[in-house]
């Protein structure tokens, strides 16, 4: 049977029903039946007023569905048994009508236990970041849909054979949602708002796979609240942070970024806690906050060490040794990223790359003279001569464990230590890396270092310059 609602009529007819699938149950917890569903597209955008699009969906362990939602002025209708929906455009001169929202449905078992799914429904077609093809896209509006292309690698010609695009992890919840295959050519997304209607800043990757399941790319959402700007030639806060203000932990901890080993696109998240202490890495979500996902931290073997696996596997931090000298990758390429051009791997926005030094930087002020300042900030002020720029102490993580440390006294670890990844290859399989370390015990011994020789499979920071 079909059943069909418009949106002045659902909530009447159905609020006592929901109440009632959410919270009764005949029989006893051990006899439950817990339904499941999935449906062939989560969002659905509208090129016209009194528009008509379908849906499938599938349920198991279910006996039946109901709808508890829908945007202003839509017209909704179901079919459980042939697990179908269909959804109607708000009329031409319907001005009360909703642009856009989420339509929510239950399905329920016998034992009226319930699951419930939304479909994003629009009038408003994603905005296109097709101009902005990288393997990093920023983005500064909530409450909005984007979509991109997703049959080429990066900012290359080099063509991939995806076919669906899933969220591998966001850090923070409810982040990026409604992910969906558009036209075989592009995907698009929705960022979501707080629940004051806000943006919220964080990180999200998303993987494209192909038709046999293998990982072909990845792309990095970076939410942010305002857009980077170019200090001089760098940026103005590093790679996947929001800003660079440091006057309380929570602004502190957003200013890191991500972490990155050196010649891999792949952004690891940052620490939970601002000071690094528990070396716990911040919560990674899958849609909706549900769920929880893992980085796995595990040897880069002769299976492993190779630039394909770290590619296909985004979760997975390479660990090293000195068989490998301290590199993720056994080849030891050095084109991966490159001090004079953007590479393939390259994991900054467009219009961005790797800095290919830091030699035209300095400490702006004297580490002894300062030290009360640098303990509170926990970052340098650094200066080109021209500029002061802001750089966090975010630590690094270790090519060892692969653990976020930043370490000044074991005792009392705070986020006095940076480490910044140059493009630029060293010998003996290294690459250079800016370092700077706050000695609160004697001041005099603290360190700067535009150019430090540092092993490859160490997580850093990166703060990308103008192309």
């Amino acid at each position: 049977m079909m059943h069909k609602f418009s949106t002045s009529l659902f909530k009447a007819l159905f609020s006592v029903a929901v109440l009632a699938l959410l919270f009764t149950s005949c029989k006893k917890d051990e006899e439950s039946i817990i339904p499941a569903v999935s449906t062939d597209r989560s969002a659905l955008y509208f090129d016209g007023p009194s528009t008509t699009q379908s849906l499938t969906f599938w349920a198991e362990r279910a006996v039946g569905l109901t709808m508890t939602g829908a945007p202003n002025g839509w017209d909704v209708k179901y079919d459980f048994g042939a697990g179908t929906i269909w959804v109607t455009s708000p009329a031409a001169d319907n001005d009360s009508a909703d642009a856009s929202g989420t339509i929510s449905f239950y399905v329920y078992s016998s034992t009226s236990n319930a699951a419930l799914f939304e479909v994003f429904v629009s009038t408003i077609y994603p905005q296109s970041l097709a101009d902005q093809r990288a393997n990093c896209y920023l983005l500064t509006e909530a409450k909005k849909s984007y979509c991109f292309p997703v049959k080429f690698r990066g900012e290359s010609d080099q063509p991939i054979d995806v076919e669906r695009v899933e969220l591998l992890w966001q850090d923070r919840s409810n982040l990026i949602s409604y992910i969906e295959m558009m036209d075989q050519e592009q995907v698009s997304f929705f960022v979501e708002a707080d629940s004051k209607g806000k943006l919220q800043p964080g990180n999200a990757l998303l993987g494209g796979y192909d038709q046999a399941g293998n990982l072909l790319w990845t792309w990095h959402l970076w939410v942010t609240s305002s857009e980077p700007q170019a200090v001089g030639r760098y940026m103005d806060r590093n790679l996947g942070a929001d800003g660079v203000n440091h006057a309380t932990e929570e602004e502190i901890l957003r200013s890191y970024g991500m972490y990155y080993q050196w010649g891999r696109m792949t952004p690891f998240a940052g620490p939970k806690y601002y000071n690094c202490g528990s070396a716990a890495t911040a919560d990674l979500f899958l849609i909706y906050g549900t769920r929880y996902v893992n980085i796995s931290y595990l040897t880069a073997d002769t299976e492993r060490a190779t630039t394909e696996y770290a590619l296909s596997h985004p979760l997975v931090y390479l660990l090293s040794e000195e068989s490998l000298a301290y590199d993720w990758n056994a080849a030891h390429p050095t084109d991966l990223w490159s001090s004079d051009h953007k590479t393939l791997y390259d994991p900054c926005p467009k219009g961005w790359r790797v800095a290919d030094n830091f030699d035209d930087l300095a400490f702006a002020g004297n580490s002894t003279d300062d030290l009360s300042v640098l303990k509170k900030q926990f970052g340098w002020e650094l200066t080109d001569g021209e500029n002061l720029l802001f750089f966090p102490a975010c630590g690094r993580r270790s090519w060892l464990q692969g653990t976020i440390t930043n370490v000044n006294m074991a005792e009392n670890p705070q986020p006095w230590i940076g480490y910044y990844w140059t493009a630029s290859a060293e010998a003996d399989h290294l690459s250079r890396a800016l370092y700077f370390s706050l000695d609160t015990e004697d001041p005099a011994a603290s360190e700067f270092d535009p150019a430090l020789a540092s092993p490859r499979a160490n997580g850093m920071q990166v703060r990308c310059i103008k192309e």
